[in-house]
């Protein structure tokens, strides 16, 4: 998987972290269009996208400290703007992404 290049630029956007989750990369990335937000790379559709735009527009929710823990991937969001800063848990999918603890 070359990935490399993307992790530097990411079209403009900056990776803060990186965790590899049921055979995809998700990062927290920045970009200007949706702010810090957590991305997904997925080897088998070749390309990255938005994961989930917990705060939607250029503000941030801006994941962190992404762990994973008994097939589950967690991470706490810590944007200032962001009304639901706290734990998430999430199974890979947009649907299964819930804010655990405030």
């Amino acid at each position: 998987v070359v990935v490399a290049d993307w992790f530097v630029d990411a079209e403009n956007g900056r990776v803060r972290e990186r965790i590899v989750y049921q055979n995809k990369i998700f990062l927290a990335l920045t970009d200007d269009r949706y702010g810090s937000e957590l991305w997904v790379y997925d080897d088998q559709q070749g390309r990255l996208r938005l994961f989930m735009d917990l705060l939607p527009g250029t503000g941030s929710s801006s994941p962190a400290f992404l762990t994973t823990f008994q097939d589950r991937l967690y991470f706490v969001t810590t944007g200032w703007e962001f009304a639901e800063r706290g734990l998430w848990v999430t199974d890979g999918t947009p649907s299964g992404t819930q804010l655990v603890y405030r």
